[in-house]
């Protein structure tokens, strides 16, 4: 690393700053942030901060390296992303011990944010390097598309759902797949649909609970009567439960009583499911189910012997019965 710029990064980022950082930033790795019931904006904020933090590391391995070997950009560079590399999966790996879930988006984080600080902290030489710099520039720039496709389909999907509620889901945007989970298969289709062109296509397994879970939708449900969807079954009297619970329960025992939840027999082909809220209200034990915290709400079979294919549509709350 030059003299100019060692005198750069003195101006502009101070040591005490990166160490400061490192220092606040490390136990936030392991400690804090949201819980696995807690909104995806907030989660993915807390999992964006690992771009800054790895920035901040990656000055400090730079400056560690320029100080202590003399070796040429080639070596220091393949060290430099060697120890980055390194710390991203043990950190990962520490994190899977005390409770937290690593991810592979951290590590990609982690890395795009250890590129940019190298990038940052050896510009003056990668600038004279033409094929390699603009190739690590390009890979960098890559990679940072690749990190930020996910916030940015979050942050949309969000804004979406916050505008169409109190519509639930009615799949004619992909990204409201973000919203759902299942053990099985889902999907977009246009095979089916009762509002728009889309349904959500679903298979259930003939052994154990098989179904789909939606959650990251406005949880407030007060001054709404009912909650309402569309089902098709390619038969009659094929047995679904329909599960709505709120963040206390969630956060609880989760005991069967402790929800709301109730069969259903499905007619063969489109099923118009109805429920009345203040059945839901009622029916934890004991206490009253918080509809100003509505935070899942599921479908599902248990063992029923045979693979079968649903489909979901216009997912929505109302003050009547349509």
């Amino acid at each position: 690393m030059n003299n100019s710029v060692r005198k750069v990064i003195r101006k502009k980022i101070p040591l005490w700053l990166v160490v400061a950082c490192i220092v606040v930033g490390t136990p936030l790795l392991f400690i804090g942030g949201p819980d696995y019931y807690d909104g995806r904006i907030s989660k993915l904020f807390w999992d964006l901060g690992h771009i800054p933090f790895m920035f901040f590391v990656g000055v400090a391995v730079s400056l560690g390296i320029s100080q202590v070997s003399a070796m040429r950009y080639s070596l220091r560079f393949s060290l430099y992303l060697f120890i980055i590399l390194a710390f991203s999966v043990v950190t990962e790996l520490v994190q899977g011990e005390v409770g937290r879930v690593p991810s592979y988006f951290d590590l990609l984080a982690d890395t795009w944010g250890a590129l940019l600080a190298w990038l940052f902290m050896e510009w003056g030489v990668i600038k004279q390097r033409v094929f390699k710099g603009q190739l690590l520039t390009l890979t960098t720039l890559l990679l940072g598309v690749t990190v930020l496709t996910k916030p940015a389909l979050i942050l949309y999907d969000e804004l979406l759902a916050r505008t169409q509620f109190p519509l639930i889901a009615g799949f004619e945007t992909a990204s409201e797949l973000t919203r759902w989970d299942t053990n099985s298969e889902i999907l977009r289709s246009m095979d089916k649909a009762t509002h728009g062109q889309y349904s959500l296509k679903v298979l259930l397994l003939p052994k154990g609970y098989s179904g789909v879970s939606v959650k990251n939708f406005p949880s407030n449900w007060d001054g709404f009567d009912y909650l309402q969807f569309d089902v098709w079954s390619p038969r009659a009297w094929l047995p679904v439960t329909l599960r709505i619970h709120d963040k206390e329960h969630a956060v609880g025992a989760q005991e069967y009583n402790d929800r709301f939840n109730r069969g259903f027999k499905l007619d063969e082909g489109w099923n118009r499911i109805s429920v009345e809220l203040r059945d839901v209200l009622r029916a934890p034990n004991g206490r009253e189910l918080d509809l100003k915290n509505v935070i899942g709400i599921s479908l599902f079979s248990y063992n029923l012997g045979t693979t079968e294919t649903l489909y979901m549509d216009n997912i929505i709350l109302s003050d009547k019965v349509d």
